[in-house]
């Protein structure tokens, strides 16, 4: 376990040097005075932290270590960076979503973009602001049992669909989300969640993506899409 999380440690501080060393190069060109840059991560990694939450494991996933087979905030609170030209620097405290980041990039070039049901916001609108209303969802298990998650303010809940049981969390009282902690109220709010995200799923008109054995290959050599032969099958 230490030899991961070492491991994992050390291609952070890669990544971080290779970041730097590109704002290096974009200030060196001037070229960094009209150039927005957004650094974000798809997910998180868990190292154990759930190892004994009863959680149902593929073949590929026997240990609770790596990511795509939880929905707990170690996988879920990524790393969302943004150096603006015209923007002054701030921190956001109110929990955003990585669907934020696509209309916001979009309107920082003067570019409108408009999405059936648009769920995103824009980041810098959101600074300063402390609203708890907006929920925010997580989803998609690449091993093991599918579940859904959603968020409100410092609630979150995990609901696992095979088994059909939940768990909530207090984030600022449970951070580690290490004790599930239902109520009545909890029940029914995040009950009425989930309902509302199944119906927009369900309204979805969008096809899955197409792509080449070449592609797969490519995917599959970054950790994806593992054990899929060919890319009909997938």
């Amino acid at each position: 376990m230490c030899r991961r999380y070492l491991v994992y440690a050390h291609a952070v501080g890669v990544l971080r040097n290779a970041v730097g060393e590109m704002l290096d190069i974009l200030k060196d060109k001037g070229q960094l005075s009209d150039t927005a840059v957004v650094m974000f991560s798809d997910h998180g990694e868990e190292f154990g932290d759930h190892a004994g939450d009863g959680r149902i494991s593929s073949k590929h996933r026997k240990e609770a270590v790596g990511h795509g087979q939880s929905l707990y905030e170690e996988q879920l609170h990524v790393p969302l960076m943004v150096w603006h030209p015209t923007e002054q620097g701030r921190n956001i405290d109110t929990p955003v979503s990585l669907v934020d980041i696509a209309p916001s990039a979009a309107n920082w070039l003067g570019l409108r973009f408009q999405a059936a049901d648009l769920a995103g916001q824009l980041l810098h609108e959101q600074a300063g602001t402390k609203s708890e209303s907006r929920v925010l969802y997580a989803s998609h298990i690449s091993g093991g049992e599918k579940q859904l998650a959603a968020r409100q303010g410092a609630h979150k809940s995990i609901w696992y669909l095979a088994t059909d049981r939940s768990a909530y969390f207090d984030l600022v009282k449970d951070p580690a989300e290490l004790h599930s902690t239902p109520t009545d109220e909890l029940v029914l709010k995040f009950d009425r969640y989930f309902l509302e995200y199944d119906q927009m799923q369900r309204e979805e008109d969008a096809e899955s993506a197409k792509f080449t054995d070449k592609q797969l290959k490519r995917l599959q050599s970054i950790g994806y899409l593992q054990g899929v032969e060919t890319a009909e099958e997938e």
